[in-house]
């Protein structure tokens, strides 16, 4: 067992069993492993939308793709990319706790600190 320390997100969507010093059981640490691979995952086209940098992840979600929309300039708005945004949000209801969704932003996300 490798003596390694989870220290980011990156490091516990990296982490498998045999890594880990804690004893945590496997199924546990692997969904947290999947949660962090969800996280981490959140399309970089994200980051882009300005008008929304600053609005808690929850409030985006509950938004829906309408919401989105009206966020993307038009140039970065074909058809359908709303509804694939929204979708990849709403991944992160698994993810994360509602507390989180309340309070973290897409600025969040994009922070180095996250991987």
């Amino acid at each position: 067992m490798t003596k390694r320390g989870i220290r980011s997100l990156s490091d516990l969507a990296r982490t498998t069993p045999d890594d880990h010093p804690v004893p945590i059981p496997p199924g546990k640490l692997l969904e947290f492993r999947t949660k962090a691979r969800m996280i981490l995952n959140v399309p970089r086209a994200l980051s882009g939308l300005s008008s929304a940098a600053r609005r808690p992840l929850g409030e985006l979600i509950a938004g829906g793709s309408t919401t989105l929309s009206d966020l993307l300039e038009p140039t970065e708005n074909p058809p359908g990319k709303a509804l694939e945004l929204h979708r990849s949000l709403m991944a992160l209801q698994v993810a994360m706790t509602d507390d989180a969704l309340k309070t973290l932003t897409l600025n969040d996300l994009a922070s180095p600190a996250r991987g």
